[in-house]
This record gives structure tokens, sequence and C-alpha cells, in this order.
């Protein structure tokens, strides 16, 4: 039977003070005793702050972002953000693990943007009204009501979505308020 070099019964066979492998320094730590972190010797295993999430540029990587966030709002709607996982909704988007990995750096990173694409279509309503309201003559009931209107056609696109965020992500738009306030 073979014997891996830093197995228990390798360890055993190894002279005092002789280092598992000098060449691999994952291996060195752990033989002085401290403790590596896991995955240290895997290339890409803990990427770095500054290459997640990667951002599309090209169709493709578009497409396949908008389908993870398709997928992320539908399994919201029918099952529940509880029930929903990285793995559920690269499922449901048809595309790898590591795809939706490169674009998100978890489950709630998905959902943010799930919120934040409805954001991006209620701002601009929103921001023309406000500055339709600034204008000296503006009838500020009139107004309203049209943002009133607006704002029911936006969210009539997909009514069962924006009643899920309310229901079940109304705690990550409060926590995402409160990182741009501080």
């Amino acid at each position: 039977m073979a014997h891996v070099s830093n197995s228990p019964s390798a360890k055993a066979r190894r002279r005092p003070g002789k280092r598992a492998n000098p060449g691999l320094p994952h291996l060195r730590a752990r033989s002085q005793g401290n403790e590596a972190r896991p995955g240290a010797h895997i290339r890409g295993a803990h990427p770095t702050p500054a290459t997640l999430p990667r951002t599309p540029r090209q169709r493709r990587a578009t497409e396949t972002v908008e389908a993870i966030l398709a997928a992320a709002g539908h399994i919201l709607v029918d099952r529940g953000y509880a029930a929903a996982s990285t793995n559920v909704i690269a499922r449901r988007a048809g595309v790898s693990i590591g795809s939706l990995y490169q674009y998100f750096r978890d489950k709630n990173h998905i959902f943010a943007a799930v919120v934040e694409r409805h954001r991006h279509e209620v701002k601009p309503v929103v921001a023309r009204m406000l500055e339709r309201m600034q204008e000296p003559d503006a009838d500020m009931v009139t107004l309203t009501m049209e943002l009133l209107r607006r704002m029911a056609e936006v969210n009539s696109k997909n009514p069962r979505l924006l009643a899920a965020i309310d229901r079940e992500l109304g705690w990550l738009e409060r926590g995402q308020g409160e990182e741009e306030s501080a």
C-alpha cells in the first residue's frame, strides 16, 4: 500500500526534525506546528477581493449573469430565500457553479443583485418625477399620482417577484442601506 507523504502512517516513519516536503510551503507550515489555510495549496481556491466578482463584459457573460438573476428570482418566488442555495440557483440557471462564482461571492450577493436590478428600474422613474416636482409651477397632487401610476407600471412587470423581495429580502435591503450610510 502506498503512503501519502503527509498521512499519519508516513509521519510516524519520518525521522525527527525532517520536513514533509521542503518544496511545498503549506506542508512545511503544518509540519512545523503552524496551521496552514485550508485549500492554500490549490491555486485560485481563495480568490482575492480584486478577482471577485467579475464584471460581465461580453454578451455571453451578461447573458450568464441575467440567467443567474432570473433563476434566483424564480426560486425566491417559488420556494423562498431559505430554500435557495448557490447550487440550486446555478442548476436552475443552467450554468456551472464555477460560472456562478465568477460573478457572485455567495447567495446574499446574488439576491442583493436581484434587489439592485429592481432598484435600477425604479430609480429613473422617481428621479424624473422629483425633477418635475422642483419646477415652480408643479402640481404636486398630479405629479404624485403620475409617480404612483408609473411605479405601478414598473412593479406590474413581475408583481410576485416584488412581493417576494419585500417578504423575503427586506432585511437585505435594510442591511445595504446601513452600509451605504456608514
